[in-house]
């Protein structure tokens, strides 16, 4: 996430539309901020989500302007560790897990709320959804591989049959 830049949509996708000191931010405190972000929450989810009100998508309706109040859903947090770019000290990497149904934008600009500036998401990089975990996928030369092993042995299995 980037400090001291906020958007619409709280990630990249929309311009820099909020821009807010952030040099105040220690790593003291965010260490503290990610200790308060940790366990059974309440979030808003953002106005560029795919949640219907009325039958129309949020996101809709945000990119024609209107603005409708979500109410807070509860979400679980069970871990967040936030650490400072090396290279950039306004952008703060993360690492969290948490709960189905729980936003990363809103997380981000919570967390950028809580830190007496604003924030948005710039990158975000699933390492597991469910019981699939990046650590376990193929890259492509394997998956390339497998499926001519299976094609191979499709190719002999019909061979054999006539």
């Amino acid at each position: 996430m980037r400090l001291g830049e906020g958007t619409a949509s709280y990630d990249a996708e929309c311009e820099v539309s909020e821009r807010l000191p952030w040099e105040h931010v220690t790593d003291v405190d965010l260490q503290a901020v990610s200790e308060r972000f940790v366990g059974d929450l309440m979030q808003v989810p953002p106005m560029f989500s795919a949640i219907k009100v009325g039958g129309q998508k949020m996101y809709q309706l945000a990119r024609e302007g209107q603005s409708v109040a979500l109410p807070p859903r509860p979400v679980i947090v069970s871990s967040l560790r936030l650490w400072r770019s090396e290279t950039s000290p306004q952008d703060v990497h993360f690492y969290v897990a948490c709960s189905k149904g729980t936003y990363i934008r809103s997380l981000a600009y919570d967390i950028g709320r809580a830190l007496g500036t604003v924030a948005h998401l710039v990158a975000l990089r699933r390492e597991a959804v469910g019981s699939y975990r990046v650590g376990d996928a193929w890259d492509l030369r394997q998956l390339i591989d497998q499926l001519e092993q299976q094609k191979r042995a499709f190719l002999l299995s019909q061979q054999q049959q006539r």
